[in-house]
């Protein structure tokens, strides 16, 4: 007997096939004088096969990650069962951790994707707040910065010690230019994905009034026989 190649001479042969598909088997018998041949087809099924696109979780504990499965091979339709229990072909509110999946197509092939989907988290924000300066008040400016890491953009929340102000949509490094004196803090940030995070550090602005310079001076006139002129500083401000 010829099965995909391979000759055996057993008369009731086994032959395990590592491939699907249509294979030609032929058994050849004769008595020492006279032969005749036989040829049948041995159809091996093909299992389904799959891959999955992974969703992670956006923000840490929300468990809303998720799996997209795309199967091909095999004859549909196909079952699933997944190692938490489900046994639709998608998958969603998923917590950070390893997913398997077994499909079974219609005339019962099965195939196992192991360890086949990881859903992780997606770090939370951190924003940072710095700069500041002293300045003059006489339009001098001084500069603030924010820097966050996470996923962009971002939206904080910050405080000049008087009253909280948003920025929306900004990305990191963002900065800004003010001549209001205050210390400057960060009370929250926020990432594209929704996701609140910690912030820390502080800015000074401190706006120093402008000396003004003023004197007097006695006596006046004065004449050329008491020659002697005497000032004084009233300025303010100055050091």
């Amino acid at each position: 007997i010829d099965v995909s190649g391979t000759s055996n001479t057993h008369a009731n042969p086994t032959y395990s096939y590592n491939t699907c598909g249509s294979f030609v088997v032929t058994l050849i018998v004769d008595d020492g004088t006279c032969s005749d041949t036989a040829t049948q087809i041995v159809n091996i099924l093909c299992a389904p096969s799959g891959t999955i696109l992974p969703i992670d979780e956006s923000c840490n504990g929300k468990c809303d990650g998720g799996a997209n499965l795309t199967v091909s091979g095999g004859v549909s339709p196909y079952t699933y069962l997944w190692s938490n229990g489900e046994t639709t072909e998608d998958l969603s509110n998923l917590c950070p951790l390893t997913y398997d999946v077994t499909i079974t197509d219609a005339n019962g092939c099965a195939s196992w994707l192991s360890n086949s989907l990881t859903i992780t988290v997606n770090p939370l924000p951190t924003g940072f707040i710095s700069g500041g300066d002293t300045i003059c008040n006489d339009g001098s400016i001084a500069q603030i910065d924010i820097n966050a890491i996470g996923t962009p953009p971002y939206s904080v929340i910050y405080s000049d010690g008087f009253s909280n102000l948003a920025l929306n949509g900004i990305s990191s490094p963002y900065n800004f230019q003010t001549n209001t004196a205050g210390i400057y803090t960060l009370i929250s940030i926020t990432d594209g994905n929704g996701c609140a995070g910690a912030v820390s550090g502080a800015a000074m602005i401190v706006v120093n009034p402008l000396p003004i310079a003023s004197f007097s001076f006695w006596p006046q006139p004065a004449n050329i026989n008491n020659p002697t002129v005497y000032f004084l500083d009233l300025s303010t401000g100055a050091v």
